[in-house]
């Protein structure tokens, strides 16, 4: 039965390297790939099969095609880009703009304007490189979801994961609460357990994908206690958190009436309270700050500044040049690269109405830029030409008759 086993999990592991995971292990220096027509859960099994484990050779760059312009759009989902970076993240990898072969176990994006594609470059460690004495975890090649990357992931990588996509207090906190309740069911497993009651295959996966999590939860309590201190509360936020302190106050209120008797448990609670007052005073006292800008914020910026007069000259309507109506054709392939873009951007536990509020700070400031830019340029003194002895009436120079003066009058 042991043989047999063995001979089993052989084959798996092989399947599982066959096809595009097989090359990308056997890579030597760097390669470009072309994930055309792969689905969520195909990126997730192949980054799961090509990345879980350090490859065998060091300084190894891995470019793949995730998306493009409108002719070869059809051939790539937009989540695309997201997809890869969410199954890159779940087996350790972090995104960094620096990324490089001297960065192993990082990726970067880049859209290429002259190629007009848009790759994700993809720098993994070699067994050299790896950390010694790491120890290699079977994994059964399922779905990743966020929830799992949570749950499953180490410290050291959900420090990662929240670097590129949890940097707003609501995604930490949400992110928070759903660790502390997968907390409470842990126990109530082993509570089970210990009763020698029969779990179900849920209860069993959960149990033995649950890792680290005190250590998580108090990591992102103390992250989150940062962000209060430092004042980076949108005024959302700091709504959110005064009433859930006047909450808490109402409970330790209660709390210490019912402590009536006990002198020590009384002033505890009332140290707690002091604590909230003096939180909630911080919160009140400090700005409200404008938001986490976009993680794509570089990329998208450009996009909206072409997009803008585009779409103008789209609802002026009438008749167009030749040359407008190239411009016009642009302007579905720019809205699909803002879509990628846009939720590229998307935090961890996101809503759409929080992304797209963070998304409306940054087009207005990209108009406010525009906008002062024209007026710049509007104010810009125009040199006046120097006036010319030719003609009669001391005309200018290189410009004709009355038209030139009509112009020259414009341009002031």
């Amino acid at each position: 039965l042991k043989l047999f086993q063995e001979y089993c999990r052989a084959a798996m592991a092989e399947a599982e390297l066959s096809g595009l995971a097989k090359q990308v292990r056997e890579a030597d220096g760097a390669e470009q790939f072309d994930l055309a027509g792969y689905s969520q859960q195909r990126v997730q099994q192949f980054a799961q099969a090509a990345f879980a484990s350090p490859l065998p050779r060091t300084g190894v760059q891995l470019t793949f095609v995730v998306g493009g312009g409108k002719q070869v759009r059809q051939k790539y989902d937009a989540l695309l880009p997201r997809w890869l970076s969410d199954a890159l993240v779940a087996v350790g990898f972090s995104e960094d703009r620096g990324a490089s072969k001297e960065c192993p176990k990082t990726f970067k994006h880049q859209h290429d304007t002259g190629k007009n594609l848009i790759y994700l470059h993809v720098f993994p460690p070699g067994e050299d490189t790896a950390a010694a004495g790491e120890e290699e975890e079977e994994d059964d090649g399922a779905p990743t979801t966020v929830e799992a990357v949570l749950l499953r992931t180490e410290l050291a990588q959900l420090q990662a994961a929240c670097a590129a996509r949890s940097r707003t207090y609501t995604s930490k906190k949400r992110c928070l609460r759903f660790l502390k309740e997968a907390k409470v069911e842990v126990a109530g497993i082993e509570a089970k357990m210990a009763s020698r009651g029969a779990l179900t295959p849920e209860e069993e996966k959960k149990y033995e994908e649950a890792t680290e999590l005190d250590e998580k939860i108090k990591w992102l309590q103390g992250e989150m206690q940062q962000q209060v201190d430092a004042g980076r509360l949108t005024e959302k936020e700091k709504g959110e958190l005064i009433g859930e302190m006047e909450g808490k106050k109402e409970e330790l209120e209660k709390q210490k009436e019912a402590a009536q008797g006990s002198a020590k448990k009384v002033e505890r609670i009332e140290a707690a309270l002091a604590s909230v007052d003096e939180m909630v005073a911080k919160v009140r006292g400090a700005a409200a700050f404008p938001g986490v800008p976009p993680s794509a914020s570089a990329d998208l910026r450009p996009l909206y500044a072409k997009l803008k007069p585009l779409e103008a000259l789209q609802k002026r309507g009438g008749q167009y040049s030749i040359a407008e109506l190239k411009q016009m054709g642009e302007i579905d392939e720019i809205k699909a690269q803002i879509e990628t873009y846009e939720e590229w951007s998307r935090e961890i536990f996101e809503e759409d109405e929080e992304l797209r509020v963070r998304l409306n700070v940054l087009k207005a400031a990209a108009k406010a830029k525009a906008k002062a830019k024209s007026a710049s340029a509007w104010s810009t003194p125009v040199r006046r030409p120097v006036p010319s002895s030719r003609g009669r009436g001391g005309g200018y120079g290189g410009t004709g008759g009355a038209f030139g003066a009509l112009a020259d009058s414009d341009s002031d």
